[in-house]
């Protein structure tokens, strides 16, 4: 766990794994690599490698500002959310090879990050990279690449500046154009 402000700088956090089932609180099955308590005032984790974590939701990180840093290789079991990162802003970040439902669930920003071409779902398929749902969600996108996947579920709103989404929308033709042709600056959306 770490505390607000807190910076974890050049560390591999590998091999954590949250609790699968409850014993009662609420954070025992989250965050396998690592908690913070809030962002965006948050711990901060630069120049971390965040791999082979496991828990049923936010496996690498959750409430984490994440700059720098490669999250590979983490999973979320019991259809859980979030192998990579849950409710986390990245900036700089190498994302790929992790495993579960919705790779980046409720990222608060993405700048200049990656997500590689080999995240996958729980059923085996490409996964959406970003997501947002229970309510709309507006993710400020800037200068970052989607190499494969879906992106969002109907309820999510990217706001992109120069980046490169190579990659299907989950959503029917209306919301795919709404989002990108409103919301889109310099970008490139192929599929």
């Amino acid at each position: 766990w770490a505390r607000a402000r807190s910076v974890v700088r050049g560390f591999t956090l590998t091999g954590g794994r949250a609790m699968l089932a409850s014993s009662g609180g609420n954070n025992d099955t989250v965050a396998g690599g690592i908690f913070g308590w809030s962002t965006p005032d948050g711990a901060i984790a630069e120049d971390c490698i965040i791999s082979n974590n496991c828990a049923k939701n936010g496996a690498g990180a959750m409430y984490v500002n994440l700059r720098r840093c490669r999250i590979i290789e983490n999973r979320v079991v019991d259809a859980g959310y979030g192998p990579a990162v849950h409710t986390c802003p990245l900036t700089g970040c190498f994302v790929d090879r992790n495993y579960g439902n919705d790779t980046a669930i409720y990222p608060t920003r993405i700048e200049s990050t990656t997500f590689g071409p080999n995240n996958y779902n729980t059923y085996g398929s490409a996964v959406r990279f970003i997501v947002g749902y229970g309510g709309t969600v507006s993710i400020p996108v800037l200068n970052s690449v989607f190499c494969r996947g879906y992106l969002g579920d109907g309820q999510c709103y990217i706001y992109a500046t120069n980046s490169v989404f190579n990659a299907e929308f989950f959503g029917d033709a209306s919301t795919y154009s709404r989002v990108f042709a409103t919301n889109c600056c310099n970008c490139v959306v192929t599929n």
